[in-house]
């Protein structure tokens, strides 16, 4: 069938048709030359780019369209004159091939009174030179002749997608949905909290992730995004400046300089407004951006794959434990072991990571430790002959893949529910969260075998001042101090291990520890409360926080492939620590002979890092 022969010429100044907003159609029916899809611009809009439309519905370049599809489609826009009708001057004339970018659409036209901008879109040629076979549908040549010039969109459609916003995948946050704004080469987002219920309104602390897709960015001119929140000021917030992180494939990851972001905070009687503004000219037209590198369920399903392929056949096994109340999700269980070896003859570690959703250093440091315990270093086979690691991967996966920054499904503070049973400390009250009866239970049923619980670490994050290092909070502090043997015997164990991972991961890489730890945990509802409510000295429980921004690499930047090296370090000192390997030199003195070093107090303050 012959393709109608029409000419699509569409004014700057005049009415445009109304468009139903809805479902978007199949917009690869643009092709269809009786699918009745037409091309249009945004007549008032300088920089317009041309999508299709039925009338209804629009088809975005970029978004619903890509340009391969589009790949021997010529478009023609030049500027007309008003009375005598022939184009002037051509803004440009594009057959799009491989090299074509989506920005090169873009009018770049001065609309004045004497002129108005026509667009035509050609069919592929099917011989040499340029296309002259017109897309199909209902458009005129002149409003002078013919009479229906109308046919643009007088103002930017409310769906106009350039830049097109997006978080709809996993760990996907890009704020308050009615806050969220795009114009030309600009977008900014208000943070959420992590779920609707209103007490969350008084703790701004726990909105602090943020992960975006941006299409239809331009790479010829700079872009710019805002990341704002605002709290009163009697209220602890985002308190600290950070450096966001990009990507062009949500893969490889880079840091922004610092010359590209403005970081302001503004408190205007009492309510405080804290910015990142970052303005970068790209150089692809869709970007991911993020508060720090992300990682969801599926990328550890992707390395636990990869694993499983290098490891030694039988030393990793995995066990869903249960599934997550919300998203269903399967919440694991990834035990390392050599299998030759019986378990009476080994010592059970215990690690857990993501209970608040979005503190994504830790699941670094578990691939970090795994691919150390897969490999053929000496030292892994020492290991997996000697400990049995147990590793949950993700404590909190609807958190995780709904993009909160701390809470799961349930807006629920996982890491302070680990409510005991008063009865039997042993088990979890009625009202703890699902996901902690989920570990607990594998944690008794582990308990009951042969081969006994040593070691148990949980994996957080903290917002912190860019230098801030990673550190532990131990617990309860030196006999000197007042502290009873089992006190003290857990406090020397938990420094003794801390300065085992500072020797192997770096003396100056980890913050030191403070002078005590107090007793303030016992009667908390923490992992470690628990751990000693039933094991007293026995387990050595602690908590690493890792953080964000330059964490003792200054002036360069904490990355993925840094915090695995921490999780190896993790792994070597469980060696030390268990007298399986002899390290040739402590990283220091033993820290019950430290000062205390001058820090943020709420770095080193536990409770309000977790509450």
């Amino acid at each position: 069938m012959k393709k109608q022969k029409l000419i699509f010429l569409f004014p700057l100044f005049l009415a445009s048709a109304a468009y139903a907003e809805g479902n978007k159609p199949n917009c690869a029916a643009i092709t269809d030359p009786n699918a009745g899809w037409y091309p249009s611009f945004a007549a008032d809009m300088i920089n317009a780019m041309p999508y299709f439309t039925d009338g209804k519905s629009r088809c975005y370049i970029g978004q619903d369209i890509s340009l391969a599809s589009l790949k021997g489609y010529r478009f023609f826009v030049f500027e007309e004159g008003s009375v005598s009708g022939p184009y002037i001057e051509p803004i440009y004339d594009i057959t799009i091939d491989a090299k074509t970018k989506l920005e090169s659409l873009k009018f770049y036209a001065v609309p004045t009174i004497v002129r108005f901008r026509s667009l035509a879109v050609y069919f592929p040629s099917l011989t040499e030179g340029p296309s002259t076979e017109l897309l199909s549908g209902r458009s005129t040549q002149s409003q002078y002749w013919w009479g229906e010039r109308n046919l643009a969109d007088s103002t930017k459609p409310v769906d106009y997608p350039y830049p097109f916003m997006s978080d709809d995948f996993l760990s996907g946050n890009a704020g308050q949905p009615a806050l969220q704004k795009t114009d030309f080469q600009t977008a900014s987002i208000t943070l959420r909290n992590d779920g609707p219920e209103e007490f969350l309104d008084g703790i701004p602390k726990w909105r602090n992730w943020w992960y975006v897709s941006l299409s239809g960015v331009f790479t010829d001119s700079a872009f710019t995004f805002n990341i704002d929140d605002t709290y009163p000021s009697e209220n602890r917030g985002w308190e600290y400046d950070y450096t966001p992180i990009y990507s062009y494939d949500n893969k490889t990851w880079q840091r922004f300089n610092l010359s590209e972001l403005i970081e302001s905070v503004k408190d205007d009687a009492g309510t405080v407004t804290r910015s990142i503004q970052i303005i970068k000219k790209f150089t692809e037209n869709k970007v991911w951006l993020s508060r720090f590198y992300p990682y969801s369920t599926d990328d550890f399903d992707q390395f636990y794959a990869q694993i499983l392929q290098t490891a030694p056949q039988g030393y990793i096994t995995k066990e869903t434990l249960g599934y997550s109340p919300v998203l269903k999700k399967p919440i694991e269980l990834v035990t390392m072991t050599s299998p030759a070896v019986a378990e009476a003859d080994k010592k059970r570690v215990w690690i857990h990571t993501r209970t608040h959703s979005a503190e994504t250093g830790g699941s670094f440091l578990v691939e970090g430790l795994m691919n150390f315990l897969a490999s053929d270093d000496p030292n892994a086979k020492i290991a997996m002959d000697n400990l049995i690691f147990h590793i949950v991967p993700v404590h909190n996966p609807d958190g995780v893949n709904n993009g909160n920054y701390r809470l799961n499904g349930n807006s629920e503070n996982l890491e302070v529910l680990w409510l005991r049973d008063p009865k039997d400390p042993i088990n979890l009250a009625v009202e703890a969260p699902f996901e902690n009866h989920v570990l607990n239970a594998a944690m008794k049923n582990l308990t009951g075998k042969e081969g006994k619980f040593t070691l148990a670490l949980n994996l957080h994050s903290s917002q912190s001042k860019r230098e801030t290092r990673p550190f532990f909070y131990p617990h309860f502090g030196p006999s000197a101090l007042g502290y009873n043997a089992e006190e003290s015997a857990l406090w020397d164990d938990s420094i003794k291990y801390i300065d085992f991972v500072k020797h192997y991961y770096g003396k100056d890489l980890i913050e030191p520890s403070p002078a005590e730890g107090g007793k303030a945990f016992v009667d908390k509802a923490y992992p470690e409360s628990w751990w000693w409510a039933n094991f007293k000295n026995s387990v050595m429980a602690l908590t690493l926080e890792t953080t964000y921004d330059q964490a003792g690499y200054a002036p360069h930047y904490v990355d993925q492939e840094k915090y695995r090296e921490l999780g190896k370090s993790l792994g070597m000192a469980a060696l030390a620590y268990h007298g399986l390997i002899t390290p040739t030199l402590v990283s220091d003195t033993p820290s019950s002979s430290r000062s205390k070093r001058s820090l943020d107090s709420v770095i080193l303050d536990e409770v309000a890092s977790k509450e």
